[in-house]
């Protein structure tokens, strides 16, 4: 260990992150991010903070980045189609809404 144990703590709980992630799909760690996040020290077995004197509360991710370029193109092409298909859902209901208001309109007449 180092004396820098706000580093040490940094390291291991990336460590554990990675490992972690490791074991599932791109999906499953996309749907399961938060979960994967908070199991990161929930199921730490091992004594390494104890043995620093610190109590994890809580486990927050700021960013991540993938390590191929070929997997970060994938998900950016996912995200793209995703909010493609938000947007034109979106659009449609604001069609559908206007449709419905000018057959109310026609009825009332």
């Amino acid at each position: 260990y180092t004396n820098d144990t706000t580093g040490d703590i940094c390291n291991h709980a990336r460590s554990r992150f990675i490992e972690l992630v490791s074991k599932v799909t791109l999906q499953e760690f996309m749907l399961q991010f938060n979960v994967i996040a908070e199991k990161v020290h929930q199921s730490d077995d091992s004594d390494f903070y104890e043995q620093r004197g610190v109590k994890i509360h809580s486990l927050e991710v700021t960013g991540y980045h993938c390590a191929e370029r070929s997997t970060a193109e994938i998900l950016e092409a996912i995200i793209q189609e995703t909010t493609n298909r938000m947007n034109r859902l979106q659009q449609q209901e604001s069609e559908n809404e206007v449709q419905l208001k000018q057959i109310r309109g026609d009825i009332e007449e």
